[in-house]
């Protein structure tokens, strides 16, 4: 495995259209430190890893999800950073045949918003955080049957 990893970070060989599908070329750094995660992790996938796991970066201070102030521009900067790299991995995996196997899972943490934490977060309470809540979105080829659950309390 150690022989086979400099090969899988070196992406000089992926085409420039993948490249600006990922948002390598992006003006926004954190989105480019995202875009290449994600460029790797489809390359771990054409490699057969089984689980990859990414997370957003550092972005300008903010402990990714979970502010507890200044949510708009946190969640903005965060979104910014994650948009164009997660929707350019799906594409590539679709356009490659891989998504047909490929389950992708983006989750969140319990439900923190603006609207909850109130005035853009800058009035917090502890009771704003619902440990109820979280928030996924789950990618994969649509034409496999699907299942959906739902908890309740």
């Amino acid at each position: 495995m150690q022989a086979a990893i400099p090969e899988l970070m070196d992406i000089s060989d992926e085409s420039a259209a993948t490249q600006k599908l990922y948002g390598l070329d992006a003006p926004y750094p954190h989105t480019r430190t995202y875009a290449r995660e994600c460029l790797i992790a489809r390359r771990m996938v054409e490699r057969g890893v089984r689980f990859i796991e990414l997370t957003i970066p550092m972005v300008d201070g903010y402990q990714r999800w979970d502010a507890h102030g200044g949510l708009v521009k946190n969640h903005g900067d965060n979104a910014r950073a994650v948009d164009q790299p997660i929707a350019g991995l799906l594409a590539d995996l679709k356009q490659r045949g891989l998504l047909e196997s490929t389950l992708v899972i983006w989750a969140g943490e319990f439900g923190r918003t603006p609207f909850a934490q109130g005035s853009d977060g800058r009035d917090i309470r502890l009771t704003d955080v619902s440990g109820r809540v979280l928030t996924e979105l789950m990618g994969r080829d649509p034409t496999i049957s699907s299942s959906s659950y739902e908890r309740r309390r």
